[in-house]
């Protein structure tokens, strides 16, 4: 079901919208990247809890990674949010964007920006 530009579906806890942010994914788990621990990549969808990544390499099903978020628009603060997240799946693209797509699960971690992030899509999905 659509509504404007919000998808709703209803197996999901909470909205996913459309949003293009710049992420900065690091993780502790070996294997996911050979050079540098950082990976930039960006979101396709995000929501309160959640956000779905577009990446040029597989992330590893079940592993705790560090996020950077550059928020597109304003935000109360300079700078990315910092969070927490488990990767829940990931899989090859079939087009466009990247041959790799990502869903992340975001955890309320302490001294994270985590509810500066669910105020962030309430406001955009409001």
């Amino acid at each position: 079901m659509t509504a404007g530009r919000c998808t709703l579906e209803l197996d999901r806890r909470h909205l996913r919208l459309p949003a293009e942010h710049r992420v900065f994914v690091e993780s502790d788990t070996e294997g996911l990247s050979d050079d540098t621990p950082i990976t930039v990549c960006s979101t396709l969808d995000v929501s309160v809890s959640g956000m779905q990544l577009v990446l040029d390499h597989e992330l590893p099903v079940g592993a705790f990674l560090h996020l950077g978020v550059e928020p597109s628009g304003s935000t109360e603060r300079d700078g990315p949010l910092f969070l927490v997240a488990v990767v829940r799946w990931c899989q090859p693209r079939e087009n466009e964007d990247g041959p790799w797509l990502a869903g992340l699960e975001l955890q309320p971690a302490v001294e994270s920006d985590y509810q500066l992030w669910e105020q962030l899509v309430r406001r955009v999905a409001s």
